[in-house]
Protein backbone atom coordinates (compact mmCIF):
# COMPACT_ATOMS: atom_id res chain seq x y z
CA UNK A 1 0.00 0.00 0.00
CA UNK A 2 1.55 3.29 -1.05
CA UNK A 3 -0.69 5.63 0.98
CA UNK A 4 -2.55 5.40 4.24
CA UNK A 5 -5.74 7.36 4.85
CA UNK A 6 -6.01 8.86 8.31
CA UNK A 7 -9.24 9.85 9.98
CA UNK A 8 -11.20 6.98 8.47
CA UNK A 9 -13.82 4.87 10.16
CA UNK A 10 -14.37 1.36 8.78
CA UNK A 11 -18.08 0.75 8.22
CA UNK A 12 -17.99 -2.80 6.87
CA UNK A 13 -15.90 -5.20 4.84
CA UNK A 14 -16.43 -8.33 2.79
CA UNK A 15 -13.90 -10.96 1.80
CA UNK A 16 -14.48 -13.19 -1.20
CA UNK A 17 -12.36 -16.17 -2.17
CA UNK A 18 -12.04 -16.28 -5.95
CA UNK A 19 -11.97 -19.50 -7.99
CA UNK A 20 -8.20 -19.08 -8.46
CA UNK A 21 -7.72 -19.07 -4.66
CA UNK A 22 -7.00 -15.35 -4.37
CA UNK A 23 -8.90 -13.16 -1.93
CA UNK A 24 -10.89 -10.14 -3.04
CA UNK A 25 -11.68 -7.65 -0.29
CA UNK A 26 -14.16 -4.78 -0.34
CA UNK A 27 -13.97 -2.23 2.47
CA UNK A 28 -16.39 0.60 3.10
CA UNK A 29 -14.95 3.51 5.07
CA UNK A 30 -16.41 6.72 6.38
CA UNK A 31 -14.51 9.96 5.80
CA UNK A 32 -15.15 13.42 7.16
CA UNK A 33 -16.21 16.06 4.63
CA UNK A 34 -12.90 17.81 5.21
CA UNK A 35 -10.91 14.67 4.34
CA UNK A 36 -12.98 14.14 1.20
CA UNK A 37 -12.40 17.71 0.04
CA UNK A 38 -8.65 17.37 0.61
CA UNK A 39 -8.56 14.17 -1.43
CA UNK A 40 -10.58 15.68 -4.27
CA UNK A 41 -8.25 18.66 -4.49
CA UNK A 42 -5.28 16.34 -4.99
CA UNK A 43 -6.74 14.20 -7.72
CA UNK A 44 -5.94 14.90 -11.35
CA UNK A 45 -8.67 14.78 -13.99
CA UNK A 46 -7.28 11.49 -15.33
CA UNK A 47 -7.28 9.92 -11.89
CA UNK A 48 -10.87 11.03 -11.39
CA UNK A 49 -11.85 9.26 -14.63
CA UNK A 50 -10.09 6.10 -13.45
CA UNK A 51 -11.92 6.27 -10.13
CA UNK A 52 -15.29 6.83 -11.80
CA UNK A 53 -14.65 3.85 -14.07
CA UNK A 54 -13.62 1.65 -11.13
CA UNK A 55 -16.71 2.76 -9.18
CA UNK A 56 -18.94 1.90 -12.13
CA UNK A 57 -17.38 -1.57 -12.41
CA UNK A 58 -17.63 -2.07 -8.66
CA UNK A 59 -21.34 -1.23 -8.71
CA UNK A 60 -21.92 -3.67 -11.59
CA UNK A 61 -20.06 -6.45 -9.76
CA UNK A 62 -21.95 -5.82 -6.53
CA UNK A 63 -25.26 -5.90 -8.41
CA UNK A 64 -24.28 -9.25 -9.98
CA UNK A 65 -23.27 -10.61 -6.57
CA UNK A 66 -26.55 -9.44 -5.05
CA UNK A 67 -28.56 -11.06 -7.86
CA UNK A 68 -26.60 -14.31 -7.42
CA UNK A 69 -27.18 -14.20 -3.66
CA UNK A 70 -30.92 -13.64 -4.21
CA UNK A 71 -31.08 -16.57 -6.66
CA UNK A 72 -29.31 -18.83 -4.16
CA UNK A 73 -31.70 -17.80 -1.40
CA UNK A 74 -34.68 -18.79 -3.54
CA UNK A 75 -33.44 -22.40 -3.81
Amino acid sequence: MSKILTGTVPVCSNVYILPDGKNQVYVCIELSAENVQNIVKRLSAETKLDIDFAEHNYRKEMEKAREQFNREQEL
